[in-house]
């Protein structure tokens, strides 16, 4: 404080000033000064107890400026270079997630109404051969006319969707893509059961149209047949996946409960969505 690159930080002498959380990236340049340029508040001496620590622009009473306090920036250093990587790599980790299953999830729209007015949502791939599950009340209008919807795909193609099967009581359908060229991107199923709450999850969706919007949460809470979620689903997220730490579809996203309340909402199980389609393949149900 007061001494030559310090003043350039803005830092002054002061009072004693109270403990206050961590800012890495200041430990880190603090870590690389000079010892006799800088002063941190440690409220505990104990070197690895950095829970409450932080560098402010006033004069503390703990200088790094002797061989006893050596040990001490070598682990605020340590500190900054393992804590801040982890922030980091939780970004990558969503981006990694977006771009594997981004690919595999599908815009659905169905044919505008008489007053020019459409509905919306989304559905995931999980056959490469064109096979979609989605929400029943995404392709509910179709189910009057001709069964079929428009498909666009996250590279740019569109196709024309047949719905094959559907249960009201699940809210979900299959919808299979017309003249599929194959090979496409799928989402794997992963095991609902095993997902705990507090665990990380994202939901892509096209919320109002807004197409592939990735969303990000947690598992909120686990009711019977469906995973409640802190991600936001807004209308047109339907029928989407909600996808886990691993990548994997744990639940199609299909409402958010209450109009007028934040971060409740509901995905089917991944479980309860593979033993329908299980039923239905195997023709034990009706489509």
């Amino acid at each position: 404080a007061g001494l030559s690159g310090a003043e350039g930080m803005g830092w002054s002498a002061g009072a004693d000033l109270p403990a206050t959380p961590a800012s890495c990236a200041l430990i880190c340049r603090a870590a690389s000064l000079e010892p006799s340029a800088c002063y941190v508040v440690v409220p505990a001496l104990h070197p690895l107890n950095f829970s409450y620590l932080d560098i402010w622009p006033r004069r503390a009473t703990l200088p790094l400026n002797t061989k006893r306090d050596q040990p001490m920036r070598r682990s605020l250093a340590l500190l900054a270079f393992l804590v801040l990587p982890l922030a980091a790599s939780a970004d990558e980790k969503i981006k990694i997630l977006f771009k594997k299953c981004a690919p595999a999830t599908v815009y659905i729209e169905n044919k505008p109404n008489e007053d020019g007015s459409y509905s919306l949502g989304t559905g995931s791939i999980i056959d490469a051969a064109g096979v979609i599950v989605t929400n029943h009340h995404v392709i509910e209008p179709c189910l009057k006319t001709d069964r079929e919807v428009k498909i666009f795909l996250f590279d740019g193609r569109q196709f024309v969707g047949e719905v094959f099967a559907e249960t009201k009581p699940l809210d979900l359908a299959l919808v299979r893509i017309k003249d599929s060229p194959g090979g496409l991107p799928t989402i794997e199923w992963a095991d609902s059961e095993a997902i705990e709450v507090g665990e990380d999850v994202i939901a892509i969706g096209n919320p109002d149209g807004l197409k592939w919007t990735i969303s990000q949460g947690i598992v909120s809470g686990k009711r019977q047949d469906m995973i409640q979620t802190t991600a936001a689903l807004n209308p047109g997220n339907s029928g989407g996946p909600l996808i886990g730490p691993d990548g994997k579809q744990v639940g199609v996203n299909t409402l958010s409960a209450y109009a007028d309340r934040n971060n409740i909402a509901f995905a089917r199980t991944s479980n309860v969505a593979r033993q329908w389609i299980e039923q239905v393949t195997a023709g034990v149900v009706d489509s």
